[in-house]
């Protein structure tokens, strides 16, 4: 429950930001800016956070046709939903056989049989509302380091598959090899059920989608204080915004700040780094001949796959801060280099960071904090299915008492010191790298 101190909270941030130059915001499809805030508005719901979760709540709640309104401090998909590596997979940040011996074989099924059931709720809403995020390249594959114990994949393959009935398909190191030119990689996990997608088109796209069903979509619309006291919540903006809702649903990501102190409390923002090159042709036909996506088994993971114009999108790497540009490109050249010798010649074109929220369990916790209060974090590395989910069952539970989000909420928000937070994980991130580097020494 929600205490005195916690539900009016001011903030003074600046607004309005455009996006950081990357392969998505290159290529938008709906480029035009949506309208800011300068009136008081009522409504039945306003959504805080234009990313990944503020917009597919917006827009499940759009679609039971209830009255939204959607805020976004800068542009929408501005933060990691519009910056990531796209990869739509079932399942939780932290792993699911962590899953499984954490909170027991039965939970662990219902949640990823729930992810699956998001993932086929992203296609539907890309066909029933056109919305041009593709092509949707189906199929990722994770590969098993060379170095790592020999049981690796195959013991992964058929626990998911046994306790999960996650239909993955066990690649072997001649089917790797054959489309991947690495001496990094002995086997693979295929898993057919995920696909790849451009996610700031996606982002957009579910906003463009909230409008047309009536709902309202403003950008540039920064919260500076939340009144959550009573019945009616009230959200206000700079100047004359301000909404007055039943309901309010904080979806900042990392990006929280000082706006909720629950959440900012318990957030920590964690940053990963993409980087994308020029258009490679038979350079990257010959090093990596398959449109998957593909990941692997190292900490931190390795994401990447071929886009459809011939470019390398790579991502990798956490650190507790975002880096310049040089760097990002620097670490993330020897990356690929390390991996596939054959492109060492390819230049980075565009590179970027992004602010993903973890939390302190690794696990994604949303639902209500008390009456009308409705929150979503702690996506992690695996936000872009898990965010549709938690919008699915928040609007459930607005709109037709479905409390299928009580699940995900047990987990809850332990405290983590906010950004202050970030120096633990960046610790516990350097002592797995030596653990893995130990392990392939021995």
């Amino acid at each position: 429950m929600l205490a005195a101190h916690d539900v009016t909270v001011a903030r003074a941030e600046t607004a309005g930001n455009d996006y950081p130059d990357t392969y998505y915001s290159r290529t938008i499809t709906h480029p035009r800016r949506f309208p800011a805030l300068d009136e008081r508005l009522q409504t039945e719901v306003c959504v805080i956070g234009g990313g990944l979760a503020g917009t597919a709540t917006a827009l499940a709640l759009a679609e039971a046709g209830r009255k939204v309104v959607l805020l976004e401090a800068n542009r929408i998909g501005w933060g990691a939903s519009g910056r990531n590596g796209g990869f739509a997979s079932p399942g939780l940040p932290g792993g699911m056989i962590e899953a499984i011996e954490e909170l027991g074989v039965e939970k662990a099924r219902e949640i990823y049989a729930l992810t699956r059931e998001a993932q086929a709720q992203m296609k539907a809403r890309v066909a029933r509302h056109a919305i041009a995020c593709g092509p949707l390249t189906q199929g990722a594959l994770r590969c098993g380091m060379r170095r790592s114990p020999k049981r690796t994949v195959p013991d992964y393959v058929e626990t998911m598959n046994r306790q999960l009935d996650a239909e993955l398909v066990y690649w072997s190191a001649a089917q790797v090899g054959a489309v991947l030119k690495t001496e990094r990689y002995r086997d693979g996990a295929f898993n057919p059920h995920s696909f790849a997608i451009h996610p700031l088109n996606f982002c957009r796209g579910m906003a463009v989608a909230v409008e047309a069903l009536g709902g309202r979509v403003h950008e540039g619309a920064a919260v500076r204080e939340l009144d959550l006291t009573g019945s009616r919540k009230r959200v206000r903006l700079g100047g004359s915004g301000e909404v007055s809702a039943d309901h309010v649903v904080l979806a900042c990501g990392a990006y929280v700040e000082r706006l909720f102190s629950p959440l900012s409390r318990a957030t920590i923002p964690i940053a990963t780094f993409v980087a994308s090159t020029p258009p490679l042709g038979r350079l990257l036909d010959q090093a990596i001949a398959t449109p998957h996506a593909i990941s692997d088994f190292f900490a931190p993971t390795n994401y990447y796959r071929r886009l459809d114009d011939g470019r390398l999108l790579w991502g990798g790497r956490v650190f507790a801060l975002e880096r310049s540009k040089p760097a990002i490109a620097r670490q993330l050249k020897q990356d690929i280099t390390t991996f596939y010798p054959s492109l060492k010649e390819v230049t980075i074109e565009t590179c970027w960071s992004g602010l993903m929220p973890y939390l302190r369990h690794k696990l994604p916790s949303f639902g209500s904090l008390g009456e009308g209060v409705w929150y979503a974090s702690g996506f992690g590395g695996l936000g872009v299915v898990l965010t549709t989910l938690a919008g699915d069952l928040i609007a459930g539970g607005i709109v037709n008492k479905d409390d299928r989000w009580r699940l995900f909420a047990a987990f809850g928000l332990p405290y983590a010191a906010g950004k202050w937070g970030r120096i633990p994980a960046q610790l516990i991130y350097w002592r797995e790298q030596l653990q893995q580097h130990f392990a392939r020494a021995t």
